[in-house]
């Protein structure tokens, strides 16, 4: 249920900070390209994550994928140091 309820404020978190720090000229293109990635791209890691469930059980597939994702965010910050300082 947690995880549900917060998936809405990332959502519109992460709309915001696409739309004021990109330059207007190209903003349509890249929230065409935000929307591919995140409407196109979660059913496909919903289904991955559905088949790790099916196999190993949910617990443990939760698990790896909040791993995964936490190693992302990590590599992320490390990458693009910039990222931390986006108010």
């Amino acid at each position: 249920v947690a995880v549900g309820a917060s998936h809405v404020p990332q959502l519109s978190m992460c709309n915001m900070l696409i739309q004021s720090n990109i330059p207007d000229e190209i903003r349509g293109r890249v929230m065409s390209v935000y929307s591919l990635t995140v409407f196109g791209v979660v059913p496909v890691g919903a289904l991955i994550g559905g088949a790790m469930a099916n196999q190993m059980g949910a617990p443990l597939a939760i698990l790896l994928n909040a791993l995964v994702v936490i190693g992302i965010v990590i590599a992320l910050r490390i990458a693009v140091p910039a990222v931390g300082q986006l108010d």
